[in-house]
């Protein structure tokens, strides 16, 4: 018949109905079974939000509307922008947040959690006396023209106003410029740092009878002379005559470095690119077993000269005493090792061999024959895993950097702010100039003027600490040579005044077109 329900559709409905009944049963159930202390808890929580909101939607504009005098337009933009600054500073809060403390906490570095900390607050009062120093220099200036000394005058007029809008925005420009540094002049300079003749393929697990095959196999192709260094696999199993696992340490890194297997090599000089900061190396003649330790991973497993340590080698225990730390250059792309002995030390343990090469030009088909004719061999390319580091950290910068973008445009939300906030007064001085004989391109350029400075000196301060902080990064974290881009800096600067012109575009445009009779009868 038209319009009966079908027997199985019916039955599916009553289930359905039936189903959500006793869901909400149960929890309503659950419910009366939370205690009656926690509910209250959960109430008292909601008591901040309540009143913030009851606040921010009753009392805030009747105070500002009704006691201060602002028109409702201006408030009710003033917390709305409020309201959106909030919105989008909650992300960058976040990764700030996971930068500075959930990173440096993970790797269980508290020196650098502090540090780290420390450097914002520290560039954030930076920031801050720049902008205030740049602001009593600009007002005393004597140089000026008498346009750009009223604009001048129009920014320092509200001192604690221009310092908030030169910070939020000298900031924003910071981080971005910071990373832009960091993606594009840092990299290539830590990469410009490689020697021209660094090797670019390393060879391992190589069998000693296997070297003249593979120095005849790559002889051809002309790619110098080879090192072949011995090497043997060992794991740290006591200090001091103590046996150690992972969990003895409490930083990440000595955990990893008590959980692995070092390569061992014998050594009877000391490389050119090693420096021996701690102790004295043992003559070639050494016979005592003994250890040399890059001096990184001794201090990260609190190692120093004179302890005793034993590795375990192929079932084997070798034991001696540190008699010297070394800095290595890992940036030479040579082969380097944390750990060194004497030859004796390390005589009648198994072990390989390891050794690198500059892939020739145009010699793709090397690599081919190389694995075809030497299967067992592992060969590594360096410069690919480089790549691939690079194409990471491009995407992790590139990911950080759009984060850091919600930062400009929290700062910009301040310039409007404070452009809300002022523009009654704006408004009631553009029309006593027009009264008083100033045509409106004149109120036009002062305006403008005011907001290409507040622009200026926003860009100038966040390059200037960028580039610090880039300086500081440079020479202090990789160790290269710092280059100071000075057209970064200066496309920065300009696209700093051209983003806060746009910004203040509606108030520019405001002032030029309204009357002044309007104005002063709404004034009086």
């Amino acid at each position: 018949m038209p319009g009966a329900t079908h027997p199985a559709a019916q039955k599916r409905r009553e289930d359905i109905d039936a189903r959500s009944r006793a869901s909400e049963v149960r929890c309503m159930r659950a419910i009366a079974r939370v205690p009656i202390l926690t509910k209250v808890n959960y109430g008292i929580g909601a008591i901040a939000y309540g009143i913030k909101d009851n606040g921010f939607s009753v009392f805030l504009l009747l105070y500002y509307n009704q006691v201060v005098g602002l028109p409702a337009g201006a408030v009710g933009s003033v917390i709305a922008i409020a309201l959106v600054f909030d919105a989008l500073i909650d992300p960058v809060i976040g990764a700030l947040s996971a930068l500075m403390l959930l990173a440096p906490w993970l790797q269980g570095d508290i020196k650098i959690t502090t540090l780290t900390l420390g450097g914002f607050v520290v560039c954030l009062g930076v920031l801050m006396l720049c902008a205030r120093g740049l602001l009593r220099v600009l007002q005393y200036a004597p140089a000026l023209k008498h346009k750009w000394r009223v604009s001048v005058a129009n920014l320092v007029r509200r001192p604690g106003l221009a310092v908030l809008q030169l910070t939020a925005l000298g900031l924003s420009v910071m981080a971005i410029t910071l990373l832009a540094v960091v993606r594009t002049d840092l990299v290539t300079s830590w990469a410009a740092t490689i020697p021209a003749d660094a090797p670019d393929h390393f060879l391992i697990n190589i069998q000693s009878e296997q070297i003249p095959a593979i120095e005849d196999f790559l002889h051809p192709y002309k790619v110098g002379s080879l090192d072949f260094y011995a090497m043997a696999r060992g794991r740290l199993v006591a200090i001091n005559g103590k046996t150690i696992t992972p969990d003895d340490f409490a930083d990440e890194r000595a955990k990893r470095l008590a959980d692995r297997e070092f390569n061992l090599s014998p050594a009877t000089i000391v490389k050119a690119d090693n420096r021996i900061v701690k102790g004295q190396f043992w003559e070639a003649s050494a016979t005592t077993s003994q250890f040399s330790f890059d001096a990184d991973v001794a201090h990260a497993l609190h190692l120093d000269v004179g302890d005793e340590i034993t590795f375990t080698v192929a079932e084997q225990q070798i034991k001696g005493k540190i008699t010297s730390l070394r800095d290595i250059n890992w940036e030479t792309m040579q082969a380097n090792f944390y750990v060194v002995a004497p030859p004796t030390a390390l005589a009648g343990v198994p072990g390989t061999f390891i050794t690198s090469f500059k892939l020739p030009p145009n010699a793709d088909s090397l690599l081919r024959d190389l694995n075809q004719n030497f299967p067992s061999i592992t060969v590594v390319d360096v410069m690919a895993i480089l790549r691939q580091i690079r194409a990471v950290m491009d995407k992790a910068l590139a990911a950080i950097q759009f984060v850091f973008m919600f930062t400009l445009a929290a700062g910009l939300l301040v310039v409007i702010a404070a452009i809300r906030a002022t523009q009654t007064e704006r408004l009631r001085t553009a029309a006593i100039m027009k009264t008083l004989g100033a045509t409106r391109q004149h109120v036009l350029q002062l305006t403008a003027g005011e907001f290409a400075i507040l622009g200026t000196l926003a860009g100038s301060i966040g390059t200037f600490a960028a580039n610090i902080a880039a300086w500081l990064i440079a020479t202090q974290a990789i160790h290269i040579k710092f280059i100071f881009n000075l057209p970064l800096v200066l496309g920065a600067i300009a696209a700093t005044v051209l983003t806060v012109l746009a910004t203040a575009s509606y108030l520019i445009v405001k002032i030029w077109r309204q009357p002044v009779a309007d104005v002063l009868r709404e004034w009086y």
